[in-house]
């Protein structure tokens, strides 16, 4: 990945540990007031910015989503933020790493 980046630029926004789905119900809109009033140049995601609970390595709750509706749940939340950050750079993290773990493991 090309990481050719103007880092002179002055408003440069990080989040992490969003969890999606299981963010803050208000994050989102918090997120978009932030992109209104500042105009962030650069957004960064330090990780983990899907929780991945459905298929994670350690004991799971039966009342949470199966996998494929905490998919389905991530994207549509996915959608969301990107149009509020159409661009933003993610870090990978355990949690980002889960799909191909499982996959690997498969």
């Amino acid at each position: 990945m090309n990481l050719k980046y103007n880092f002179t630029k002055k408003r440069i926004l990080t989040i992490s540990d969003m969890h999606i789905p299981f963010h803050h119900k208000d994050s989102f809109a918090f997120l978009k007031a932030l992109q209104v009033k500042y105009k962030f140049d650069l957004v960064v995601c330090l990780g983990d910015l899907a929780d991945w609970h459905s298929i994670s390595f350690h004991p799971k709750s039966p009342d949470l989503h199966s996998p494929n509706d905490e998919l389905k749940a991530i994207r549509t939340h996915m959608k969301a933020l990107e149009k509020i950050f159409p661009r933003m750079i993610i870090i990978g993290s355990n949690h980002g790493a889960l799909p191909l773990r499982k996959l690997h493991d498969a």
